[in-house]
C-alpha cells in the first residue's frame, strides 16, 4: 500500500507540475502577447497621428489651390487689397441670390470658417472660399448648381465672353461671406 500511495503522490506531483509548467506556458506567451499588442496599439496611434498631419498639409493645399483660380479672379473681382466683387462680380452675386443663399447658410458657413482658426483677414478669405467650396457637398447649394447651369453667358468689361461655372460662383459668394465674418470679427483685422 505505501508503494501505490507514493506512486498516487508522485503521479499527482507531476500532474501538478504540467499544470503548474503549462501555467507558466501560458503566463509567458501572454506576456508576449501584451506587447505584441501595445507595439500594435503604438503602430495605429503613430498612424492616426500621420493621418491628422497629413489632413491639415491637404486642407492648406486645398486652401491655396482655392485662391490661384485666376479665372475667378479676373473676371469677378478687382484686384485691389481686400479683393472685392467687380461690376461683372456683383452682377452675377445679384443675378444668383448671393445675399439671400448666404444669409440663409450663414451660420453654418460661419462654422466652416471659425473650424479654420483664421488669424488674419487674408486667412478668412481662404476659409470662406473652402467653405462656399463644401457648400456643393453639403447640398446646401443647389439653387447655385441650378444658377449655374440656366446662366448665360456673361461679358466681362473687355467685351470677352465669360462663362459662369460653379467654382466662379462659389468664388462669387466667397468674397462678401469673407467681409461679412470680418464684421462679425472685428479682432481679426487687428
Amino acid at each position: 500500500m505505501a508503494i501505490s500511495t507514493i506512486c498516487t503522490v508522485i503521479g499527482t506531483i507531476i500532474a501538478l507540475g504540467g499544470v503548474v509548467a503549462t501555467a507558466i506556458a501560458l503566463a509567458v506567451k501572454a506576456g508576449k502577447f501584451s506587447a505584441q499588442f501595445e507595439s500594435l496599439n503604438d503602430n495605429v496611434s503613430r498612424i492616426g497621428d500621420n493621418l491628422n498631419n497629413l489632413k491639415e498639409r491637404m486642407t492648406r493645399v486645398e486652401d491655396l489651390l482655392m485662391l490661384k483660380d485666376k479665372d475667378s479672379e479676373g473676371y469677378f473681382s478687382a484686384k485691389k487689397s481686400p479683393r472685392a466683387l467687380n461690376e461683372l462680380g456683383m452682377k452675377v452675386f445679384a443675378d444668383m441670390n448671393g445675399s439671400a443663399i448666404l444669409e440663409e447658410n450663414k451660420d453654418w458657413l460661419f462654422e466652416k470658417i471659425s473650424a479654420k482658426n483664421p488669424q488674419t483677414a487674408l486667412d478668412v478669405e481662404a476659409a470662406a472660399i473652402n467653405a462656399c467650396a463644401q457648400l456643393v457637398t453639403d447640398d446646401k447649394a443647389n439653387d447655385v448648381k441650378v444658377f449655374v447651369y440656366n446662366y448665360p453667358i456673361q461679358k466681362d468689361g473687355g467685351g470677352n465672353e465669360v462663362e459662369v461655372t460653379l467654382q466662379n460662383a462659389l468664388f462669387i459668394l466667397s468674397l462678401p461671406l469673407r467681409d461679412m465674418y470680418l464684421v462679425e470679427h472685428p479682432h481679426i483685422l487687428q
